[in-house]
């Protein structure tokens, strides 16, 4: 997870910061990431896990055809969404027939996944501003802030075993990221929307840091 965070931190500061471009390289890279994660877990034991890769490959697939065609149309953000509601139900299949704490892991990764698309998508077609970026870098960010420290990087449940807040807040994200990339919403509403999801996600990860390091002590 070290090296995701050692690899993409500097993608998205080139993106941000460089040449937009650079995001052209984000499926392929995120396909080769995600295939090494499922191997290094042996994921595929058990049946959330595929539903976790289905959904990552839905939004991958938009991902690459938006790319290739040079614009984000209704039934690729329609992809998406349908990709985002397979959260809920590889929730449910893991709750229904067992997971693994490997697949805890590709669950939250094939989350951030999702957020590094969302980002992609959303500054490399100017729909929302930069700052979109920051939402999967905040990721990266806090697995190598946690690794320096000593601490543990995929705790899904820092806060006493309840990781509800965080899921709360993760969801809000997500809707308020899809409502953005929508073709027919609001251009006027975009940027508003891309930094309150900032605002939510960036305490969020602080409170996790405060958690982590006051149980370490």
């Amino acid at each position: 997870m070290r090296l995701q965070a050692l690899l993409w931190l500097p993608i998205l500061g080139l993106a941000a910061f460089v040449d937009l471009r650079v995001l052209l390289v984000v499926p392929a890279v995120l396909t080769v990431g995600e295939a090494t994660l499922w191997h290094v877990l042996g994921a595929g034991r058990y049946a959330a896990d595929y539903v976790t890769g289905g959904r990552t490959i839905v939004a991958l697939l938009a991902t690459s055809f938006a790319f290739a065609s040079g614009r984000l149309e209704l039934a690729l953000w329609s992809l998406l969404v349908f990709a985002a509601i397979a959260d809920l139900v590889d929730g449910f299949v893991a709750r229904r027939f067992g997971s693994s704490s490997g697949g805890a892991v590709l669950d939250m990764e094939a989350d951030q996944a999702s957020f590094v698309l969302y980002a992609s998508l959303a500054t490399y077609f100017g729909i929302a501003p930069k700052v979109m970026l920051v939402l999967p870098a905040l990721r990266y960010g806090y697995v190598l802030l946690m690794s320096l420290r000593g601490l543990p990087i995929h705790d899904p449940k820092p806060l006493d075993g309840d990781n509800r807040r965080a899921r709360l807040v993760c969801a809000i994200v997500v809707v308020l990221q899809l409502s953005i990339l929508a073709p027919f919403m609001d251009p006027g509403v975009r940027s508003p929307m891309a930094w309150i999801a900032l605002a939510l996600l960036l305490p969020s990860y602080l409170s996790d840091v405060v958690a982590l390091s006051r149980r370490a002590r």
